[in-house]
Parts: structure tokens; C-alpha cells; sequence
């Protein structure tokens, strides 16, 4: 053969399914002085055959083979044989859109004594070739024939358009990164800077087939290389002053961030994000600057849920997370005579775009095998196991595990009506809505249960309507307004990165853990809404929550609840109407604690003894006091306990004139030094009750 011209560099790896046509529009190019080097990766399929096919005709073919490595190993390969003086690199999915593309590419670069010419992109989508409708400015396209400076052009996509002088390549010392993903980024920027300038060519030169593939950030390889290789741009960009390429960078870089936390919550995977993304200077970019904050918030949110889910060691029992339109998570524990009526309801829903994650926690019964049995029979359901802890951890685990855009939580005992998930999710997606609320319908297991508990019957059922889209605080306080209850998780539909973005995760070792979580969704909520609609089925039954004996966790969780909405609205900028709504709400958490403490036995008000006289003092306070009145003497309030009898510690706090409702207090204890001793109390009482 005459001096070799061209070679021609292809990776192959699974690739039967267009390898003929990618090889064939490489054989038929007019120029005919090229040599094609396949690298065959390890496939496991029969491409290896079909290149040995195609060697035995024609001779410019050389089939090279290794493990698989990679396309950037396989790349470099080919780099390191080639002849030809100049390189050309083709996808095995992809193709030459006509038989002269590299003989005018050739002779123009000759013509032009370039380093680097190419011509436009041509896409093949849905396997059919096609020309889209493109503006000058897009830079995979080019409106004339003419040199073009690189650092005029900045623009690190679609390398393939091109070929290289070898002795470019070789005397810069250019070589592909060892990504799996994203390896051809580096190595095109690199080139182009060393040539400093490209000859453009309007013609189309190469054709880049789109939407057969998926990408696999599941996988950890390809979810981390993507991060190190676009962050390996953003370096270049910055070394050499190229502000376009950097910003191009920083957002991709972004871009792929939020797209791998969608489908991939390996510790390994968010650390190295995190670091990433910490390191990224974007100061003067106000609106970047956010969206990197938002990013590490979210991360955290993860890597905190993640520490948890190790340490509590779960297994994937059965089932792949996939990414689908809506995550449904249902926490599982000792509910097999409920259960299986409950996963029908969800599996048969009329939405089928869903995946059904079910957290076994713990149970003794035989939950477990009624999750397998439904798993292999819809591929849909993925059972996770870990050790008890209790509703808020499963459904925190849930969450970290999901792939959804969308979250709904259902109760392992209850059911979802049929059309329920479709009907949300159109809602939800029409008004671009960070949460969406609705009603529910209680049924009872029994006769005995219906008579006890008939004040259930409607007590899901709001009484009125909210139409349209509400900014969450405005939703709330027309909630409450109208007397109507605040949404718990089962009867919300919430936007995940919306839960990501604001750490809203569940509190764990408490009952009644809806009341703190959806109190910070609606007021965090930007768009909320409602839809006016039956959609759930509440059982109540004799051991449910609503329906069980009380205990000192029921005590507990109501006091935990309006401790966390102190601690949590003291940050949120509230109106004054707002302000008052809210503790209106905080003091009906602080009466049902207290009426609940009273309906305790013996035994259950004994855990209250782990509180020292101080904090118990504290307690009292809060607890058994609607309407609070103080005395500051000194700068300090003063505690006085008045009488004590063998249940109870009840506190009066003298006052001097000064009467004050709860939503006025804080700023009180804050500034008196006592926020912390109430944020001691729920730390003591978890060890304890743990």
C-alpha cells in the first residue's frame, strides 16, 4: 500500500449492531490510502467476528484485542501503531454521512498546512440520518470554510469531525486520560491547544448517532470519571485563560453532578462530588454560586442519610433501583396480614413508570417473604432489609435509595386508589409543583374499631377547596385559616430534589414524625398545591398509631415536634401573620404533649425521672403550660417549683406584670441562654428511650 494518508482509529465494544455500518461508510471513503485500526475491548457479543470478517477482505483493517480497559486504553493503542500522517477517530456506533469526507478533509488540511481540520455534525437519530435546524452560533456547525482560532472557538464536544497531524499528537505527547467516561474532552482541548488554530469546513464530516444509548451513572467507574474528566477541563480553562470553556466546564460539571445524584448515592461517588463541587470557584457568578450551594446541600443530605444506612447495614434483597417517574417508598414492619392488599393497590397502579421500594425494618413476621414473592413477580419492587429503627429511618433510607422524580411514601397497611399515582403526577408536572396535597378516606378493621374511632371517618377530609398554585406558606396559613389539618407524608406528593435541596429528611426515634416534616415541606415549599381528592385508604385498627394505648413516645414526639419548628423558623422569614399561624400550630403540639402526659401510667411517666431537676423544671414549663407567663429578674428568669406530687413535677413562673404568648418566647430563652438546655432535653430522652 501507498503512504498511508489517514488512520483511522475505532474502539469496539458490544457494538454488532451498527458495526457493518460504521465500518462499511469507513471502507467506501474515496481516499483510499487510510488504514483502519479496530481495538476490540473484551466484547462479549460477536463483533470480534464481524472485524475478522472484514480483515480477511480487505487489508488496510488491523484487529487488535485486549481486555476490557476501556475506549481510552483501546484509543491510545491505535495511537501508538498508526502510520498514516494524519488521525482520525470513529465510534463503531457512528458513521461517515458521505464518501468523500475524508478525502476533502485531507486535501484541505494539506491545502491549508493545518494541524487540525474538520468539517459540521450530522446526528442520526432514531436510526434515521437527518439534518437539524441549527444557528451559526452552535458551535458544532460551522458556516464557512476558513482557519479559526482556538481560543475564539472554545468548544470541547464532538472530536470525531476531525483529524490530527500524527506529528501533533506525538511531539505534544497527547494521549487520552484513562477515563471511562469523558476521555475525549481532555485529549481534543489538549490538541487544540497545541495547534493553537483548526480549518472549518461547512461540509458535514461526521455523523454522531443519538438517543439509542443510555448513560450509566448506577455505575460508580463512569459516574466518577465523568466527574474528574470535566473537572479536568475546568482546570485547562482556568490555566489558560479560556472563559467560555470554562463556564461551558462549570456547568456541565454541575449538570452531571445533579444527573448522578438522580441514580447513584455510593459514599464513595458523593465524596468525591463533594470535593469537586467544594473546590469550585464561582464567586462572581451569583446564580452558579447558588446553584453550587444547593448541589453541596444536597449532598450532604445524602452523605448523612448514607452514614446511616451503613452503619444500620441494609441489604438489597431483590430488586435494581431505575429511574422512573415516581418512587414510591413503603416502610415495612410486622404488617403481613396488611400487606399484600397494600403492594396491590401500588402495583396495579394505572401509572406504570413507578418503582416500588419497600424498607424492611426489621420485622419478625413474615413480611419479608411476602416482599420477595411480590418482587419476583414485578420487577418493579425493590426490597431492601435493614435492622428496626423505627418509621422515620425506613423511610430516610427509602429516599436515599430512590430514582424517581417524584416521591410518594404509602403506609404498608393502607391503600393507594388506582388512578392515584397518574393523577398526581400529571397534576404535579402541569404546575411544575414542588409538592402536591390531597385527601384520604379512613376504613376500619372492624366493627369495635368503627364504633371507638368514628370521628376518623372524615378526618382526612378537608373542608374547603384551594385551587391553583399557592407559594407553600400562603397554603399553609389558609390551612389553618380555614381549620384545616396539615398534610402528613402519606397524603403528600413531593418533587425529590425538592426533599434533596432542603435536607428534608424524617426525625428519627419519634412518633407523629409527619408533624415536623411536613411542616418544613409547606413552609419551604415554593409551588405547592391540592388536589380535591379521595386518593388514599387509611386503615384504622386496633394496633395502629392512631388507635394505640399512649405511651411516653407519644409524649415525646408531639414536645420533639415543636422544639425542631423553634429551631427551624427562627431561620425563615416570616410575616407576622405567618409568625403567629405557625406557633398557633407549635402550641397545639405543646397541648397534645401535655394532654397526653397525663393519660400515662405509672410506669410510662417514670421514663420522664431521666430528666435532671432543671431540665425537668424546663420541661414542665413548656409541657404543662399553654399560655406562659415570666419574670426576668436580674437578666435571668426564675424557675420555682411550687408542688410535686408522685406523677408529676408541675412549675409556676412568678410574673411582674409581663404576660406573653408561646410565639413570643423564643427570642426569650435565646436570650437568656436557655435554647440549648430545651435542644438537651430531646438528646437526653433519645439515649434514654433508645
Amino acid at each position: 500500500m501507498d503512504e498511508i494518508k489517514i488512520s483511522v482509529i475505532i474502539p469496539v465494544y458490544n457494538a454488532s449492531k451498527y458495526l457493518r455500518q460504521c465500518i462499511n461508510s469507513v471502507l467506501g471513503q474515496t481516499l483510499k490510502n487510510i488504514e483502519v485500526i479496530c481495538i476490540d475491548d473484551g466484547s462479549i457479543d460477536n463483533s470480534l467476528e464481524i472485524l475478522k470478517e472484514y480483515q480477511i477482505k480487505d487489508n488496510r483493517i488491523i484487529v487488535c484485542t485486549q481486555e476490557n480497559s476501556g475506549a481510552a486504553v483501546a484509543r491510545n493503542k491505535g495511537l501508538d501503531i498508526a502510520k498514516g500522517d494524519y488521525i482520525a477517530f470513529m465510534d463503531p456506533d457512528d458513521y461517515y454521512p458521505d464518501r468523500d469526507v475524508l478525502f476533502s478533509i485531507y486535501e484541505r488540511a494539506c491545502d491549508n498546512n493545518a494541524l487540525i481540520a474538520g468539517g459540521s455534525l450530522a446526528l442520526d437519530r432514531n436510526e434515521s440520518h437527518y439534518k437539524p435546524t441549527y444557528e451559526t452560533q452552535d458551535e458544532r456547525f460551522f458556516d464557512k470554510d476558513a482557519f479559526i482560532k482556538y481560543e475564539d472557538y472554545q468548544y470541547d464536544f464532538y472530536y470525531q469531525r476531525f483529524i490530527y497531524k500524527k506529528k501533533l499528537i506525538d511531539e505534544n505527547n497527547i494521549r487520552f486520560p484513562l477515563y471511562r467516561r469523558g476521555q475525549d474532552v481532555p485529549f481534543f482541548v489538549k490538541a487544540m491547544l497545541s495547534a493553537k488554530e483548526f480549518y472549518a469546513m461547512e461540509r458535514k464530516t461526521y455523523c454522531y448517532r443519538v438517543g439509542h444509548k443510555n448513560i450509566n451513572w448506577q455505575n460508580n467507574i463512569i459516574a466518577i470519571h465523568a466527574i474528574l474528566a470535566t473537572n479536568e477541563i475546568i482546570e485547562i480553562a482556568k490555566n489558560n485563560n479560556l472563559e467560555r470553556l470554562l463556564d461551558r466546564g462549570i456547568s456541565r460539571l454541575l449538570r452531571y453532578s445533579n444527573e448522578i445524584l438522580n441514580y447513584n448515592g455510593d459514599l464513595e461517588v458523593l465524596k468525591i462530588i463533594y470535593d469537586v463541587i467544594e473546590n469550585l470557584e464561582v464567586d462572581n457568578d451569583e446564580k452558579t454560586n447558588y446553584e453550587k450551594i444547593v448541589l453541596l446541600e444536597k449532598i450532604q443530605f445524602l452523605l448523612k442519610i448514607k452514614s446511616s444506612k451503613e452503619k444500620r447495614k441494609i441489604e438489597i434483597v431483590a430488586g435494581k433501583g431505575f429511574f422512573a417517574k415516581v418512587s414510591v417508598i413503603i416502610p415495612v414492619y410486622n404488617v403481613e396480614k396488611y400487606l399484600a392488599e397494600c403492594l396491590d393497590s401500588i402495583s396495579d397502579q394505572t401509572l406504570k413508570d413507578i418503582e416500588i421500594i419497600c424498607v424492611n425494618d426489621g420485622s419478625s413476621d413474615n413480611s419479608l417473604n411476602i416482599l420477595k414473592r411480590y418482587a419476583d413477580i414485578d420487577k418493579r419492587i425493590i426490597v431492601l432489609s435493614q435492622e428496626n429503627g423505627g418509621l422515620s429511618v425506613a423511610r430516610n433510607t427509602g429516599i436515599n435509595f430512590a430514582h424517581g422524580k417524584y416521591i410518594y411514601f404509602c403506609d404498608s397497611d393502607d391503600k393507594l386508589e388506582l388512578t392515584a399515582l397518574e393523577e398526581l403526577y400529571n397534576r404535579a408536572e402541569a404546575d411544575k409543583l414542588d409538592i402536591l396535597y390531597f385527601d384520604a378516606e379512613a376504613f376500619f378493621e372492624n366493627e369495635e374499631i368503627e364504633n371507638k374511632l368514628s370521628s376518623y371517618k372524615t378526618y382526612y377530609q378537608r373542608k374547603n377547596k384551594y385551587i391553583g398554585t399557592y407559594r407553600g406558606k400562603e397554603l399553609f396559613n389558609s390551612f389553618l385559616k380555614n381549620h384545616d389539618f396539615l398534610p402528613s407524608a402519606c397524603l403528600s406528593f413531593s418533587k425529590k430534589d425538592f426533599l434533596l435541596k432542603n435536607n428534608l429528611l424524617f426525625e428519627p426515634g419519634i412518633l407523629h414524625e409527619d408533624n415536623i416534616w411536613s411542616f418544613k415541606c409547606i413552609i419551604l415549599a415554593d409551588r405547592a398545591g391540592y388536589l380535591d381528592k379521595n386518593l388514599y385508604h387509611r386503615r384504622v385498627r386496633a394496633n395502629s398509631i392512631v388507635s394505640q394505648k399512649i405511651t411516653f413516645e407519644h409524649v415525646y414526639g408531639y414536645f420533639i415536634s415543636a422544639i425542631k419548628a423553634i429551631d427551624f423558623f427562627k431561620n425563615i422569614n416570616l410575616s407576622d401573620d405567618e409568625f403567629k399561624n405557625i406557633n398557633k400550630l407549635i402550641e397545639s403540639w405543646l397541648k397534645n404533649s401535655k394532654d397526653k402526659f397525663s393519660k400515662l401510667d405509672t410506669i410510662e411517666k417514670s421514663k420522664y425521672e431521666v430528666l435532671n431537676i432543671y431540665e425537668r423544671n424546663l420541661f414542665n414549663f413548656l409541657v404543662i403550660n399553654s399560655n406562659f407567663n415570666t419574670q426576668i429578674k436580674d437578666n435571668k428568669p426564675i424557675i420555682k417549683t411550687v408542688t410535686k406530687t408522685q406523677t408529676i413535677t408541675k412549675t409556676v413562673v412568678v410574673n411582674e406584670g409581663l404576660k406573653t404568648n408561646f410565639y413570643k418566647m423564643f427570642p426569650y430563652y435565646k436570650k437568656h441562654g436557655l435554647k440549648k438546655t430545651v435542644l438537651k432535653i430531646k438528646e437526653k430522652l433519645s439515649k434514654f428511650l433508645s
